[in-house]
């Protein structure tokens, strides 16, 4: 029949974290010598988060026992490696590996000495960070860190984090916007404005406003009479984050309210008028945060006006009057704090 079969191990990490080779040589440099006594099956990926840090996800199986799940984070992934190495030689040799991190001593009193030598404050510094990993490894080197820090803004982590829809304390999103738009006023035209969000992992509640340049509606038969519209408005939203990978695309649903500004052109005792504009808003957004901090995102959606919008000139008739639903796109980029 042959020799039993060695472990059969799977490592998948960035560039800059150890090689696979460079995996199994620490475990077999842990067990003292190269496996081959017992079957055991272990994947290991490591991926790393949009803070710099690291996440691995071990899996182990010996025989037909159940498949163990762990998960660490650290921000070096040299540190996830070597302790993915120690869990698979300790579940190989229990016997035989050696397990450098475990003290050999119990741990000191956390509580500061009255009167400490000195140098001691130096060298306990890096002696504590050593206690804290060994205790943990100690108590169960399988057992997640525990110093988990659920994501604020980004949406990469959402299906880390099903469980948990909402934070208390959600994160800041200040926007600035630029866009065009078709059906309130009478032609294609541009507009700018900006928006202050709170963004939860779930949901994301914004307050912003926008202002839609001056555009021109004239009669087919005086091309040089009728008037210039413009539109300013404020609106609030409630949107759905929904997110894949480095995308996110919420689904959003608002109202805007304002005011719709005409001015009369090429007509004898031309005047002005201002009506109060009210709309319900359904958009779809896509983008994400490509560097920390910073979010791009493109919204294209609808504006349906909650009554009939006209534009009328006493004697002449009515130049122009808003659709009954009007399209809209928008440019955006928003600074997330923290």
């Amino acid at each position: 029949m042959g020799g039993a079969p060695g472990p059969r191990v799977s490592w998948e990490a960035p560039e800059g974290c150890p090689s696979e080779p460079e995996f199994v040589a620490s475990v077999e440099r842990y067990v003292g010598q190269k496996p081959t006594e017992n079957v055991l099956e272990s994947s290991g990926r490591v991926t790393q988060t949009e803070t710099g840090g690291f996440v691995l996800q071990l899996q182990m199986s010996a025989g037909a026992s159940r498949v163990q799940t762990r998960q660490l984070e650290d921000r070096d992934c040299a540190v996830l490696a070597d302790a993915a190495a120690l869990m698979i030689a300790a579940g190989l040799h229990p016997q035989e590996a050696t397990l450098p991190m475990i003290p050999s001593q119990p741990l000191p009193d956390p509580a500061p000495a009255a009167n400490p030598k000195p140098g001691q404050r130096e060298d306990r510094s890096s002696d504590e960070d050593d206690d804290d990993d060994d205790e943990s490894q100690d108590a169960d080197p399988f057992r997640t860190s525990g110093k988990r820090t659920p994501p604020r803004c980004d949406p990469l982590e959402l299906e880390r984090w099903r469980g948990e829809p909402f934070r208390v304390s959600p994160c800041v999103a200040v926007s600035a916007q630029a866009g065009v738009q078709v059906g309130p006023l009478p032609r294609i035209g541009p507009g700018v404005g900006g928006a202050l969000a709170l963004l939860w992992r779930r949901f994301q509640l914004e307050l912003g406003g926008m202002y839609w340049l001056t555009q021109p509606a004239r009669f087919d038969d005086a091309p040089s009479s009728g008037g210039d519209l413009r539109l300013s408005v404020g609106n609030v939203r409630g949107c759905a984050r929904l997110g894949w990978r480095r995308f996110e695309f919420p689904l959003c649903a608002g109202i805007e309210a304002g005011s719709l500004y005409g001015e009369g052109v090429g007509i004898d005792n031309g005047r002005a008028d201002r009506l109060t504009w009210v709309a319900g808003l359904l958009d779809v957004r896509l983008g994400g945060a490509p560097v920390r901090r910073l979010g791009l995102f493109v919204v294209v959606g609808a504006v349906v006006p909650f009554g009939p919008y006209r534009f009328a000139v006493d004697g002449l008739g009515t130049p122009y009057q808003a659709a009954p639903v009007g399209l809209r796109a928008t440019l955006g980029v928003e600074l997330r704090l923290p």
